[in-house]
């Protein structure tokens, strides 16, 4: 890393932003992967005698469900899921929850190849393209993901059944997706600026 690090990346053309785009990019992977782990994609409101909202005792994220605090149940045993479950639960449960899974678990290596891109970039590479194109197939398939839950597990619940963790992913999304355009500017500001370098003129001349 420290090789990498004395490469001249600093030189570069908007080196500044490129490396906040970095820094932007662990952020949202944090974020991404507090929802991916997290407990509360659905959670049951309802109103107490005192007039605040309340949450009741059972909610689930994308693979573990929590009953009173106790998060221990697996949401890919199918068993178990139809056991705990209310009835109007359980059908997309058991065959919509699975995408949301699946893609949301691409992710994960989508992230990991990101951050390889990145390595890329420190060593001196010009990865832009390939950073924009990864955020934003990132971007895609975690809102593809939380569309899916938000159709399938709203219901007729006049709140929505939503908690921290599925906010929390929409906001990745998000993030991903204005990492990607930032990125974007400045691999299409890159370019110009290497198109009109005085050495790339001069050996077109020549």
């Amino acid at each position: 890393m420290k090789d990498l690090m004395t490469k001249s990346t600093w030189d570069r053309p908007y080196a500044v932003q490129s490396w906040g785009s970095m820094a932007a990019a662990l952020f949202c992977s944090i974020v991404f992967f507090a929802a991916y782990g997290g407990t509360a994609w659905w959670v049951q409101y309802y109103p107490r005698p005192d007039g605040q909202i309340a949450t009741d005792s059972i909610s689930f994220g994308l693979f573990r469900m929590c009953i009173r605090g106790d998060c221990v149940i697996d949401m890919t045993n199918r068993h178990i899921v139809k056991y705990f479950l209310l009835p109007e639960l359980t059908r997309p449960a058991l065959h919509d929850l699975p995408a949301c899974q699946w893609l949301m678990s691409f992710n994960v290596l989508f992230i990991i190849i990101l951050f390889f891109v990145y390595l890329g970039f420190l060593a001196g590479a010009k990865t832009y393209r390939a950073e924009v194109w990864l955020q934003l197939l990132i971007c895609v398939l975690i809102l593809v993901s939380v569309s899916i839950f938000g159709a399938k597990f709203q219901g007729n619940q006049k709140n929505l059944p939503f908690g921290w963790s599925f906010w929390l992913a929409v906001v990745a999304g998000v993030l991903f997706l204005l990492n990607a355009i930032v990125v974007a500017f400045i691999s299409t500001s890159v370019h110009k600026k290497d198109k009109l370098s005085p050495m790339r003129l001069y050996v077109q001349e020549t």
